[in-house]
């Protein structure tokens, strides 16, 4: 049975197949010309889209009191957020990782920065 991280990246590896040559760049990974230019470009997609995410909630500056009449859009910011998720597999994808990759990169890092921080409790 597939897990949710298995789904969402064979969903977005459908997606990203109407555009890019994706399961090339799976099987090819990194040897493939054309990975770094979609690399970048999905990369700045992901950019605009944590602009978005981050126009959903209101400017606060710490001198200012009032925040102009704008209250947080969380609804609007989950889709943004989805958005960033699935940007974010599909530059995955680009690069050759699976899910699998992904989630063992996730655990490694999880550790390594779970030792640069002492408990405060």
């Amino acid at each position: 049975m597939k897990d949710k991280l298995d789904e969402l990246f064979e969903l977005q590896r459908k997606m990203s197949a109407n555009f890019i040559p994706v399961d090339e760049f799976i099987s090819g990974g990194r040897e493939h010309p054309d990975v770094q230019a979609w690399t970048m470009r999905y990369l700045w997609c992901l950019v605009e889209e944590v602009v978005e995410m981050a126009r959903c909630y209101p400017m606060r500056k710490f001198w200012v009191k009032k925040n102009h009449g704008r209250e947080q859009d969380k609804k609007e910011a989950l889709k943004e957020y989805a958005d960033i998720w699935l940007f974010l597999i599909a530059v995955g994808l680009i690069n050759g990782w699976d899910s699998q990759a992904v989630y063992n990169a996730l655990v490694e890092k999880n550790k390594f920065n779970e030792g640069r921080f002492t408990p405060t409790v």
